[in-house]
């Protein structure tokens, strides 16, 4: 199977395919937290462990995603939200990218082995926008989180962070929402659709006869 993981999907397909690499052809991640989030360094830098803005955060994020799941049909999973910021951190990265290194470059802005020694292909694609319509009501949060970060960014992942296998291309004008078609699919005016890129991606994927 190809998997696809955006954002934090991005370390759940990359362990998928390093456990079990004889079920997974490839691996691409979209504006991928590969090496670690700016803005997930500074949330939890202000979030001192076991404080009572900890467990705020943590309660509103487990309400919201309990009531995305019931809007969407599916039943609620445990969430762990502390957990969940940890694993997006710079440090928590690292410590993961010890344990499933396939696919990352040598260095953190460089371009990866397309396929890894576990016989898995690797590709990456993200963008560096953070207001791309005035239309989209998401640009104004993505624009607030996007100065937390030192490098040109998608509004919550930097640039080079997104890197893994084969780069496509990192600096597409979207922001983090964009890449996966939201807010109603409204996207900058002179970019690809997002959706043509998965749909080109797909094509790729074939042409390598996967």
């Amino acid at each position: 199977m190809n998997l696809i993981g955006h954002s934090q999907g991005a370390p759940t397909t990359r362990y998928v395919a390093s456990v079990a690499p004889q079920f997974v052809a490839s691996v691409t991640t979209v504006g991928g937290v590969n090496f670690g989030s700016e803005f997930a360094d500074a949330v939890r830098k202000s979030l001192r462990p076991g404080s009572g803005g900890e467990a705020a955060v943590s309660g509103v994020t487990k309400a919201f995603a309990s009531f995305v799941s019931a809007i969407s049909g599916n039943p609620s999973l445990p969430q762990d939200p502390v957990k969940a910021l940890n694993s997006l951190t710079t440090a928590g990265l690292k410590k993961f990218n010890r344990r499933y290194p396939e696919g990352l470059p040598a260095n953190r802005c460089g371009q990866g082995q397309l396929v890894a020694n576990n016989g898995v292909y690797y590709f990456s694609w993200s963008g560096t926008a953070n207001r791309t319509n005035f239309l989209d009501i998401s640009d104004i949060a993505m624009s607030v989180t996007g100065k937390f970060f030192s490098e040109a960014n998608d509004g919550l992942v930097g640039r080079c962070a997104t890197h893994l296998g084969r780069v496509i291309r990192d600096n597409y004008r979207m922001n983090h929402l964009d890449e996966v078609n939201q807010v109603l699919g409204i996207h900058h005016a002179f970019e690809t659709d997002p959706v043509t890129l998965y749909r080109q991606h797909a094509n790729r994927l074939q042409q390598y006869g996967l």
